[in-house]
Order: structure tokens, then sequence, then C-alpha cells
């Protein structure tokens, strides 16, 4: 957790007489934490508390190391719903259960000190047993689009609970509704982006766009491998560096930094087929060197290719 920033968000939170926030984007989390993580349509949210208590919420998924003054709540990709299920299920072989369309499914809701009713989600069975103790509870195992989809039906609950007996997490219904307007924003961009193929295109960055640039966090699996095949294989790909960008916009992406001779839209052309197939959900940008921007964005920074 970088303390420095966080104590500007603590002042600013104070200033603004915030007892706690959630955050939910993604360059956001970054610029506090250290962690780049894509969550597409997984939860990644980082709770900040006036006292200074930091929690991220995060999928079990992603790998998250521990880090000092930072607590990690790793959940799995399904949540458990306590419910009320008419007639019970009849259970099967292997321990599942089978209902029919008649099924009656209520599921339970809890209120808040000022009367508004949420729908609570548990992590784990641990967190569960919190809330129903060891009596017998009908459960269901719900994702994300379900709370939404529940939210939609019942125009009286104010959002839900993940784990409300312990470290919780509320999501009212207007960020709920956010993140899932994110989500398939991001699913859009994705099938989209899938559907154009290896094709790159030209972009004009504004000047004086704020942007950070460093080390990648990650990278993706094969990207280097395939660029620096391609790279062998013609003589106007000299050298590469790969770099991290976010825009003041939140909008980030992998950078790679050719210097090249020739004619640069073949080059960056087939850079950009190479790199494709391993690019994961990071777009990946092309500047060429001998730009000023080039220049701050590879100082002190390795090649990942160099002929000769």
């Amino acid at each position: 957790m970088n303390q420095a920033r966080l104590a500007r968000v603590l002042r600013n939170m104070e200033r603004d007489g915030l007892t706690q926030i959630v955050i939910s984007s993604t360059a956001s989390v970054y610029y506090l934490t250290g962690y780049w993580v894509e969550p597409m349509e997984r939860m990644l949210a980082l709770y900040i508390r006036a006292d200074g208590t930091c929690r991220l919420f995060a999928n079990a998924l992603f790998a998250l190391e521990p880090q000092e003054g930072l607590e990690l709540v790793l959940h799995h990709a399904v949540l458990l719903a306590p419910a009320v299920v008419t007639p019970p299920p009849q259970a099967q072989q292997g321990g599942t259960a089978a209902a029919d369309q008649k099924t009656a499914i209520q599921f339970q809701l809890i209120t808040t000190k000022d009367g508004r009713p949420f729908f609570p989600a548990f992590t784990d069975w641990t967190e569960l047993r919190k809330f129903c103790g060891p009596k017998q509870q009908q459960t269901l195992l719900l994702r994300f689009d379900d709370y939404v989809a529940m939210l939609q039906r019942n125009d009286k609950a104010h959002g839900f609970v993940i784990n409300p007996m312990g470290l919780s997490l509320t999501l009212d219904r207007g960020t709920v509704m956010s993140l899932f307007k994110k989500k398939q924003e991001v699913l859009q961009r994705a099938q989209a982006k899938a559907a154009q193929g290896p094709a790159f295109t030209e972009e004009t960055v504004e000047k004086d766009t704020q942007v950070m640039v460093g080390d990648p966090v990650q990278v993706p699996d094969g990207l280097l491998e395939a660029v620096c095949q391609l790279a062998a294989q013609r003589e106007d790909i000299r050298t590469l560096w790969l770099r991290q960008m976010v825009r003041q916009d939140g909008v980030q992406s992998l950078i790679i930094v050719v210097d090249h001779t020739g004619d640069q839209a073949q080059v960056f052309q087939a850079i950009a087929g190479a790199a494709s197939a391993h690019c994961g959900q990071l777009p990946v940008d092309m500047i060429p060197y001998g730009t000023g921007f080039a220049a701050a964005a590879t100082e002190d920074a390795q090649p990942f290719y160099s002929k000769g």
C-alpha cells in the first residue's frame, strides 16, 4: 500500500466529511496498491475507512500477494445466498439437488439500522455460519449477475452486503448497477477487439495529457517471445522496450517502444500481428523511438529485444 498516496486520500476524505469510500476503478486501485488487475466480470473493490483501515475485496483467481497495511478479502467466483426453497428440492447422487418449474425461491433480506433492506451474500461457509448459526440453511450459489437480476426484480432492496457478520462490503443499488454497466462495456470492447483482428489504428494523444508510465505489472504469456521471434526475422526492427501506461481517464495499455528503420506502418502492422494472440485483456500500443515521450518512457528501462 502506497502510504503517501493513502495519506492524501485520507486528507481528502476528512475534508469532504467521508468516513469510508469504495474504489472500483482499476487505475485507482493500481495507484494506491500497486496491484494491476483486469477484473472483467469479477469483483475488485478497495475499501478505505477514515481511520486508515484498507481492505481489498478481490477474486482468489487473481493470485494477489499480501502486503503490509492492506487486508486481502479473497473470494471465489460464486457467493452463498441464504434462501427459502418451497418445496424443498430432492437430493440426488453427488450431493446436488434438483428443483422443478413449480419451485418457489425467496431470498432473505437483512435490514440496516436506518431500515434499508439488503440481500446478504457470503464468500464461504464460515461467514455464512456467522449469520445463520449451526442450523441447516437452504443456500444457493449465485454470481454477481444473479444479484443484479434480483435487484432489478425487487425495487425495495437497496443492494447487497458481502459477509455482513465479518469484514463486510456494502454495495448499494447505484454501485451495483454501475459495476454491471462497466462489465458490459468491457465485454463489448473485448468482443469488438476480437472481431477486428490484429489490425492496428493510429491514435493521437492530446498534448498535456497526463499519464503514468512504468514497468508492466504482468506480461501476458507468450507476448515477448512472439514479438522477439518476429524481430529476429526482420532487418528493420532494431530495439524494443515494453512499458505500461495509465492515462488520467483510467485507460491503460501496454506500450511497445520500437526503434526501427523503413516504413513505420508496415513495422507496426507486423508487430500487431505477432502480438495479437498474446495480448490478453490489456491493449498493446506502439510508439516510435526517437520522440520525447519515447525517451521518457524508456529512461532507465532495459529493452526486451536488441539486434546484435
